[in-house]
């Protein structure tokens, strides 16, 4: 059981998006669905919420109205092990309407925020993917300043033949590389 499920607030168009992410994201289908009863007669019969898994991760959206709106304050990152697969999620996530935003993130039709990312081993070093965290030591706060950046131009080479990133995307991979 997932104890903590992410719900998406859209304004009527819920219904929508479930069947739109759910044709994108292999594993998916739905669990349940509420529909609007006679608390709102001009709505009666719709859907108002529904949960769903998304290759295995559960979500639930929620038609709850004009009142709130999605920000890059939050977003969907999805880890991707080839380019194939990265192009895959970038091109169906930006069907109909998406935008594309920078660093590889896009906001879809809906508004919501998603980061496509590539997951993969730095063939330079071994063991030290450039989407891999490794678990912090005691002592790694007393000596990061001496430490050298592993994999730093590996990454930068295989980052820009690869994938558009920014210079501030390649310093954040650079930090959780480490």
């Amino acid at each position: 059981m997932q104890k903590i499920i992410p719900c998406l607030w859209f304004d009527g168009n819920g219904e929508d998006a479930l069947k739109f992410y759910s044709s994108i994201f292999s594993n998916s289908r739905v669990i349940d669905r509420l529909f609007w009863g006679d608390t709102n007669p001009s709505l009666k019969g719709s859907l108002l919420t529904a949960t769903f898994e998304l290759d295995g991760q559960a979500f639930m959206v929620l038609n709850g109205g004009p009142e709130y709106k999605f920000t890059p304050a939050i977003s969907m990152l999805v880890q991707c092990e080839t380019q194939a697969e990265v192009d895959y999620y970038w091109d169906r996530l930006l069907e109909g309407g998406g935008q594309p935003v920078q660093c590889g993130w896009l906001t879809d039709r809906y508004g919501v925020s998603w980061q496509v990312a590539p997951l993969g081993d730095d063939p330079d070093v071994p063991g030290q993917g450039f989407g891999q965290r490794r678990p912090r030591d005691a002592g790694d706060d007393e000596d990061d300043q001496a430490r050298p950046r592993r994999g730093t131009e590996s990454l930068r080479r295989r980052v820009s033949k690869s994938w558009p990133y920014t210079s501030r995307r390649i310093a954040f991979l650079r930090h959780t590389s480490r």
